[in-house]
């Protein structure tokens, strides 16, 4: 009996301490890094409430430019622009004109004229012209031209009808520089009263014209010019102002559109 008692007791003995080697620790084995992991952030509440229990947030989008934020557009110099299917304009410089062509032109304005004599006065009225001619060089076109001023009666009472100055002259125009110009011209003038009670007068004489004007709009082969001419003529037939020889005269300002 004690014999079986001590043999238990030795069993129950070994059966503890082999227990115990079992339960200690490897010391040869290094232990292994027990440190905590950082906490992920916290999600705010919103995004909490969205995202399933254990997932990772998302990144955040990053912000998109605003237009101040944008660059602005860098002008681009005016040589480096490219021209699509156009060129500009070319710059056009007047320039006095090629010689040997046919020169025409016309004008009208206003104006007055006059006569050296007791009881004339000065009246108002319209004025016409037309030329034509030859370019002879660059600088000089001769031909032939009329002007005449026209002053209309009704205006002065009960008479219908009108009296004009008319010259026509040979003339030569001279291009100081290719704006502007200066003409003369020698030729013959009449003075006429036309009237409804058939007292009709009309005299003639010798005259001349001088004028000087500039172009406004200039062409290669056109021009718009603003002009001054005056116009006079000596009459020798008493009928107008009862003497044997009397002046008359008309200044007028115009405007003229010539082709050569």
């Amino acid at each position: 009996m004690k014999l079986w008692l001590c043999t238990c007791g030795v069993i129950v003995a070994l059966s503890a301490t082999s227990a115990r080697a079992q339960q200690q620790p490897d010391e040869t084995e290094p232990a292994p890094d027990l440190a905590p992991a950082p906490d992920p952030p916290a999600p705010s509440a919103p995004e909490a409430r969205r995202r399933p229990l254990g997932t990772e947030q998302p990144p955040a989008p990053a912000p998109e430019a605003t237009v101040e934020e944008q660059d602005p557009p860098v002008p681009q110099p005016a040589d480096e622009i490219e021209w699509e299917d156009e060129e500009p304009p070319p710059l056009y410089i007047a320039e006095l004109r090629k010689p040997g062509r046919l020169v025409l032109g016309f004008g009208i304005g206003v104006g007055a004229f006059d006569a050296l004599c007791d009881g004339c006065r000065v009246v108002g009225g319209l004025s016409i012209d037309v030329f034509g001619g030859w370019q002879l060089t660059s600088r000089i076109a001769v031909g032939a031209e009329v002007f005449s001023l026209l002053h209309v009666l009704a205006t002065d009472g009960n008479r219908s009808g009108f009296a004009s100055h008319t010259s026509m002259t040979a003339s030569a125009r001279v291009w100081l520089v290719p704006k502007l110009w200066i003409s003369v011209g020698v030729g013959a003038g009449m003075f006429a009263v036309v009237t409804s009670d058939d007292s009709d007068t009309a005299a003639f004489g010798p005259g001349a014209q001088i004028g000087f004007g500039g172009e406004t709009d200039h062409g290669p082969t056109r021009g718009i010019d603003l002009a001054v001419r005056f116009c006079a003529t000596v009459l020798d037939d008493g009928s107008v102002s009862g003497m044997d020889k009397t002046l008359a005269y008309s200044l007028a300002g115009v405007i003229e559109w010539h082709w050569n």
